[in-house]
């Protein structure tokens, strides 16, 4: 099966990662991921949430780059928004109407963060939040199977 002139499952575009050097986010060929288990998505943007396309192409994410955008999506939803997995993102609405302490908030973020299966452990956590704006700002470090991984967030 092709897809235009390209073999089925490639894309003729390499990408690197600007945070992390040696992180390939898109690749040539589906056989060229860092760790097939991990699984590949399409990429999008980290700080618009858009499609990424280049030259009319989707691009294909895996590894550190796949990590950082699960949980970012994992942290920015609403607990049952997402019809194909009810229990992806935390419960929002409950924690803007402070049923939840700061505490249990921090506790169900880094619940979230370990339950990506290539995260190992959190080396870092810190929580901000700004009552003024109502934004809650993290910083984390996480030991990742392919090493440290660092992602600052804003809700």
């Amino acid at each position: 099966m092709s897809y235009g002139n390209q073999p089925y499952g490639t894309t003729p575009y390499k990408y690197e990662d600007p945070e992390k050097n040696s992180s390939v986010v898109g690749v040539e060929n589906v056989d060229e991921i860092e760790d097939p288990n991990s699984g590949i998505d399409l990429m999008f943007g980290l700080d618009d949430n858009d499609l990424s396309v280049v030259k009319g192409d989707l691009v294909i994410v895996s590894g550190t780059r796949l990590i950082k955008q699960r949980i970012k999506d994992s942290l920015q939803s609403i607990l049952g928004d997402y019809l194909y997995d009810l229990s992806n993102g935390l419960p929002w609405i409950d924690i803007i109407q402070k049923k939840y302490t700061m505490s249990e908030v921090n506790l169900l973020i880094k619940s979230t963060i370990m339950a990506q299966p290539q995260v190992t452990s959190i080396i870092s956590f810190e929580s901000t939040f700004d009552r003024e704006s109502g934004e809650l700002t993290m910083n984390i470090a996480m030991q990742t199977t392919y090493g440290e991984l660092k992602l600052s967030l804003t809700k």
